[in-house]
């Protein structure tokens, strides 16, 4: 497990640069949390709104709110900010939309204070680290009253991969995911009153572990600064934990998401 003071982004924004392409055919569980997170948002966005997603990726926010049938009329100034270029180089509608782009980490905000009304983020900011200090920022960016909306894996997510890793001897590197609590707890300690928090697990199936860990990769949410071989003898024992202890009743491998909805208020 690799230690959230650890993380390297140089690594993070290769990783997402390299799969870029592949994202959206991937990402199945990461589209339907941006969705559900766009509903939750939809109904507090207000004509004029200054809006920013951190961590856009291939543009799944914009393209859930830009689908709402009357978002075109609220006159909004839309923004989308990323590590990785690439990623923010995919949807081809950006232009006609009028959304700017922003290479830029979500730790390091190049934006002037009091600047946003909504910040929005979906799968993006258990990649961030010292969430006070980060929370913090996002305050300073939001205008009173404005609204921080976000979701991310929580730490139980991947326990079949996770579990299977460990007992096969293979030790695969996954990222230490946040806990919810802790999330909430940094939130109230920067300022931020609590609207709504809920929590749902999601489910995708493979054929087994290392089409699971393939898929990861695909969507850029690999996480290694060094190559490790493996031998077959334990990727074939991770496979079997992954059949024996986890499979469904079609033979099929569940990967679960414990994916938490965030919604709070700069007041």
């Amino acid at each position: 497990m690799k230690n959230r003071n650890e993380l390297d982004k140089k690594t993070i924004s290769k990783n997402f640069s390299y799969a870029s392409k592949n994202y959206d055919e991937f990402a199945a569980v990461q589209k339907m949390s941006a969705a559900k997170l766009c509903s939750l948002v939809l109904p507090l966005i207000q004509n004029n709104d200054s809006i920013i997603d951190l961590g856009s990726g291939t543009s799944a926010i914009c393209k859930n709110l830009f689908s709402s049938q009357n978002f075109y009329e609220k006159n909004l100034e839309v923004f989308e900010l990323d590590l990785s270029s690439e990623m923010l180089g995919i949807w081809s509608e950006k232009s006609k939309n009028h959304i700017h782009s922003i290479a830029a980490d979500a730790e390091n905000l190049p934006l002037k204070s009091d600047s946003f009304n909504i910040i929005i983020s979906s799968f993006s900011l258990q990649w961030l680290q010292n969430f006070e200090e980060i929370f913090a920022d996002f305050k300073r960016i939001l205008k009173k009253d404005g609204i921080l909306a976000f979701c991310l894996p929580t730490n139980s997510s991947l326990k079949e991969l996770k579990i299977s890793s460990i007992e096969s001897g293979c030790n695969f590197n996954f990222i230490n995911l946040p806990e919810m609590e802790i999330l909430k707890s940094a939130l109230l300690k920067s300022g931020f009153r609590e609207i709504e928090m809920q929590s749902e697990v999601l489910k995708s199936e493979f054929n087994d572990g290392i089409e699971a860990l393939k898929s990861l990769k695909k969507i850029g949410a690999n996480y290694s600064t060094e190559k490790k071989l493996i031998s077959r003898k334990p990727l074939n024992h991770f496979n079997n934990l992954c059949l024996e202890k986890f499979s469904t009743s079609n033979k099929k491998l569940a990967i679960s998401w414990e994916v938490t909805y965030f919604l709070f208020s700069n007041s």
